[in-house]
């Protein structure tokens, strides 16, 4: 027998001293004759092997997970992985790579949920990185203290490889009923779709309490909202609309009941013990996914997920593109408190917990935009009604348009102050009840002087902006133009502003040789690390340390409070600092040399206004002013709307400082597993557990739930569009060779594809490539000096991507869809920002 792979279906028994637990139960299973999908068991041999060929030392705990992640497979073990994903592949779909540890799915010990399962894994080096992340979770702390809690003396993790079934429906049994040990009684819970959610918790699926002898059973039907499916692209999962049957009927009928039962019932009878059953159904087939003994953790509390999949049956909404990407529960539960807190309508100053509708919704992770909200106070506007009496509601109107961004300015001094004085306390000296009141201080901070009117803001920026394309409608390429008057005047807001000095300093790198060299040969941690021992360079790392001292607040991804800053990882500005230095002509300041002024494009509308109206009328100077003035505030709230995110991350910030100080003491108290465990708790559970003199309560399988979820919406395909319980996707699904899209930055480019997830994967950019994103966050520009285009999943002609890249020229097509999930990295693209169009080819000669 090999020692590092056996088939699942192997005659002889998996040995489970070596193959682990669950290899063992359903090898098991299939001898028995119960429907088990295709796999192969991957022995701790191999786990072994794969550690002491990296040198990576089993017995010490202290292990980064990174070591294991990034390490070499021996080639013995990849003949062997690659004749299984060979073997696997060609019955099509996808695979699971599952944990299978020494002494997992035992008598005394389930260990459900510490180990990762990665599904749907659809290419070689794909199965290679699942595989490895497999085994990294062997060393996660909660992984470490479940052994040492149990004294487990395990010896390291076996896998299981196998097909994945995507099933039409799917869930759990349990052979005797969890809740009150009655033997008599099984539970089924079902749903539809893929079983990972129900048995992670996530779904409120349908439950079956089931009298073994006569079959009598009780049931308690869920309202089911979506599901879940396989992906057409690797590592994906798609969410679908539940069938409308399904919806708020029963997921079994009565045959699949009594089968599920009789499957249920053998089962029980072979393995001797009552059994906690994993199951899908496909094309009516039962599957037997794993099979474990019921243990004394198997009752599955009720555990609160926030901002899943939780749909009410009105909801109107779609997904803002900054938010493509999911973000924890600690920041998403901020928000929720802070939209209570600020004003929500333009003409009343009363706190939003008072108006019906908010401006945010939170699903699978993401921040939604309610379009119910904007309907009641953005898009009611008096101006669009000659008939509305309401003069007063258009003088407040009108005074928060001509003074309300001069107001949010005076207010940034006190802002900028404060908060500078929370950053120099010392949080080391603190006691609880301080750590609140200092929580409590930056938010507070934060909502009175820039925060609380974001919303107005926010709104009015659009409200100029319809308002001005409205008043000159009737001059050509209208759109183009007023995108046009407001790039002219993107330097002036921080964000460009703290880009261009970061230009400055690559200039310096470019003047010098020897840094030159260092920024493009070695990797970013690398660039750090030298100029940090290396004196030769202090004249330029004092240029990046007085950059980080003033812009290192600034964010890496979205604004999610779990991503860290510049300021904790400088490497990430000196990736974008080489992207500068990539560029073959090296025309650092060009796009900062706009030599077109807000003067000169009111000059061209001034004389269309006079052709529109007739000239020497005193009307149509009238309405030149009442046009000059709408430019002037639409230009002041753009950049206004900029400047809010570049000093939101200041407070973002210090928060996530707090909470990872927070985090730190309640890991020493063994309240949490590790600091970043804390961003799965909500603000209230942070201050509640704060505020308790007795930190007796454990929140740790609620943080393991929470994160389960939020590292599975990583994968998923969320919905562009959500209306009345129904979701959404714009784009078509299947291959194709060509799509639309919405062009939200005019021109043509041709160019491989590249995908952009995080700051990291800029450095694999290469001049001429299309960039491919779920959202353009502000600190990645300098990308934009060497790709030829881009494609956004989500935004609009207003996102920061677009206004940007307008800036350099770079045409950009919005997807509305999970483009980084459609596309693939090398793919040649053709993108069309003018009409909106992508086109896939073999070749660029081809499409040229």
């Amino acid at each position: 027998m090999n020692i590092y792979v056996c088939s699942l279906n192997n005659k002889e028994s998996i040995n489970r001293e070596r193959f682990g637990g669950k290899a063992s139960n359903l090898s098991k299973a299939i001898q028995s004759g119960y429907a088990v999908p295709m796999g192969y068991a991957i022995s701790v041999d191999c786990f072994i092997r794969y550690c002491a060929y990296n040198n990576i030392v089993i017995e010490n705990y202290m292990v980064n997970k990174d070591t294991i992640v990034q390490g070499s497979i021996p080639d013995d073990i990849k003949h062997e992985l690659m004749s299984i994903w060979t073997t696997i592949s060609q019955t099509g779909k996808g695979v699971i790579v599952r944990s299978s540890s020494i002494g997992e799915d035992g008598i005394d010990h389930s260990f459900a949920g510490i180990y990762d399962s990665i599904l749907n894994v659809k290419t070689y080096a794909d199965l290679e990185s699942a595989i490895k992340q497999c085994w990294a979770s062997y060393f996660d702390k909660c992984a470490i203290e479940y052994r040492s809690n149990r004294h487990i003396k395990a010896t390291g993790m076996g896998l299981v490889i196998q097909k994945m079934i995507n099933g039409d429906k799917s869930g759990v049994i349990f052979t005797e009923n969890p809740l009150n040990g009655f033997a008599d009684e099984l539970i089924i819970e079902a749903y539809p779709g893929l079983n990972f959610a129900v048995v992670d918790g996530q779904a409120e699926a349908d439950r079956y309490v089931v009298h073994k002898k006569d079959l009598h059973k009780e049931c308690a039907i869920s309202k089911k909202r979506v599901m879940y499916s396989m992906g057409e692209r690797s590592l994906t999962i798609d969410t679908l609309n539940i069938p409308d049957e399904l919806y708020h009927g029963s997921t079994l009928n009565d045959e699949e009941i009594e089968q599920l039962v009789k499957a249920a019932k053998g089962i029980e009878d072979i393995y001797k013990y009552p059994c906690d059953i994993e199951w899908t159904i496909a094309d009516k087939k039962l599957y037997v996914l794993q099979v474990r003994p019921i243990t004394t953790n198997a009752n599955r509390d009720k555990i609160i997920v926030y901002f899943d999949n939780d749909i009410a049956e009105d909801i109107e909404c779609s997904m803002l593109d900054r938010y493509s990407e999911p973000a924890c529960t600690c920041y998403l539960s901020m928000l929720n408190r802070w939209q209570d807190d600020v004003y929500l309508d333009f003409y009343s100053t009363k706190s939003g917990k008072y108006n019906k509708e908010k401006p945010l919704k939170f699903f699978f992770n993401r921040v939604y935009w309610n379009l119910k909200y904007q309907k009641e106070y953005f898009d009611n506007i008096p101006f669009d009604n000659k008939s509305d009496k309401s003069i007063q509601k258009k003088i407040k109107l009108i005074k928060l348009m001509l003074f309300g961004y001069k107001s949010w300015y005076s207010r940034l001094r006190h802002y900028d102050y404060t908060i500078t004085k929370y950053a120099s306390q010392n949080m080391d000296v603190m006691d609880s009840k301080q750590l609140i009141d200092y929580f409590y201080n930056i938010t507070n901070n934060f909502c009175n002087y820039i925060g609380r009117d974001h919303f107005q803001f926010l709104g009015m920026a659009h409200v100029c902006y319809n308002l001005l394309l409205k008043k000159i409608a009737f001059v050509p390429g209208v759109k183009e133009l007023v995108a046009d008057i407001l790039n002219t005047n993107l330097c002036k807001n921080m964000t460009t502003l703290s880009n261009y000095e970061m230009v400055k300093i690559a200039e310096k790198a470019y003047q010098s040789e020897s840094l030159r060299k260092l920024l493009l040969e070695n990797s970013s941690k690398d660039i750090y690390r030298i100029l940090q021992h290396d004196q030769g360079y202090s004249d330029f790392k004092q240029l990046l340390d007085d950059f980080l001292r003033k812009h290192g607040h600034r964010g890496t991804s979205c604004d999610d409070l779990f991503t860290p800053h510049w300021c904790e990882e400088p490497a990430y500005v000196i990736e974008l600092m080489r992207q500068l230095l990539i560029s073959d002509d090296h025309k650092l300041f060009d796009v900062y040399n706009n030599t077109k002024t807000i003067g000169y494009f009111k000059k061209q509308i001034y004389s269309h206004i006079m052709n529109h109206y007739g000239t020497g009328r005193v009307y149509s100077y009238y309405q030149n002013f009442i046009v000059s003035k709408l430019i002037d505030v639409t230009v002041q709230y753009m950049i206004l709307r900029e400047d809010q995110r570049y000093y939101f991350d200041k407070s973002w910030d210090l928060l996530r400082k707090l909470f990872l100080f927070i985090g730190d003491r309640f890991t020493k108290q063994s309240i949490i597993n590790e600091p970043h465990d804390i961003f799965h708790l909500t603000i209230d559970e942070i201050l509640e557990l704060l505020s308790e003199s007795n930190k007796s309560k454990n929140l740790k399988q609620t943080i393991e739930r929470r994160q389960n979820v939020y590292e599975r919406n990583k994968h998923i395909t969320p919905p562009y569009l959500i209306k009345d319980s129904s979701i959404y996707r714009l784009q078509k699904k299947g291959s194709h060779k060509s799509f639309k899209a919405i062009g939200i930055s005019p021109g043509h480019a041709i160019g491989a594809a590249r995908i952009v997830s995080t700051v990291n994967d800029l450095g694999k950019v290469l001049k001429g490539d299309i960039i491919v994103v779920s959202t353009f966050h502000p600190s990645w520009t300098p990308v934009l000096n060497i790709v030829s285009g881009m494609i956004m999943n989500y935004g609009n002609i207003l996102s920061h991507g677009a206004v940007v890249a307008r800036e350099y020229g770079i045409p950009v097509v919005v997807f509305n869809d999970m483009a980084t999930q459609t596309f693939e990295s090398g793919q040649i693209l053709e993108i069309d920002g003018t009409v909106g169009r992508i086109r896939i080819s073999d070749s660029l000669t081809h499409l040229r």
